[in-house]
């Protein structure tokens, strides 16, 4: 199933079908919750293409939005093997693509380890407001722990720099 996973996301980057969008949306959840990390390559081709022009799909989400969910959730479990500037790449990118930040930055710090947020966070567009209970919320369920997120809200609250 891992394999064949991978596979057909391979497939539908070959081949993009806006009537398969749904489906391979679909698989990119599958490969996440199965930990079919054979899937990080073509998750990350299909995040690098729907970033140029996001695909949408029924209930207001988007392709990119479920591809970066997918390959979110696949470098929370195990990061080291598979963390390259590639993939920092396209987690930065999802920072400016609305609907995408809050999943961009908590992959960003559990993965790239920037427990105070502040390269990742300076990144985020102009405006944006971060909900901090949500991003802790996030951080804790990627397997950081309650003191990483009380110290990230720590440090944006009262960090060096704050007035």
């Amino acid at each position: 199933l891992r394999v064949s996973s991978a596979r057909l996301l391979a497939r539908f980057n070959r081949k993009p079908a806006l009537a398969d969008a749904p489906a391979a949306a679909e698989l990119c959840f599958l490969a996440a919750r199965i930990g079919a990390t054979e899937a990080i390559p073509p998750l990350t081709d299909l995040a690098e293409r729907e970033a140029r022009r996001p695909t949408a799909l029924p209930g207001g989400l988007t392709l990119y939005k479920r591809a970066l969910q997918g390959l979110g959730g696949l470098l929370v479990d195990d990061p080291d093997p598979f963390k390259d500037e590639r993939l920092l790449n396209v987690f930065e990118k999802g920072l400016g693509a609305p609907g995408c930040e809050l999943i961009c930055l908590t992959v960003l710090i559990a993965v790239w380890n920037d427990v105070e947020g502040q390269k990742f966070y300076a990144k985020l567009p102009a405006g944006y407001h971060l909900d901090e209970e949500a991003l802790q919320t996030r951080l804790r369920i990627a397997g950081l722990g309650k003191n990483v997120a009380k110290a990230y809200a720590a440090h944006k609250t009262h960090g060096a720099g704050a007035d």
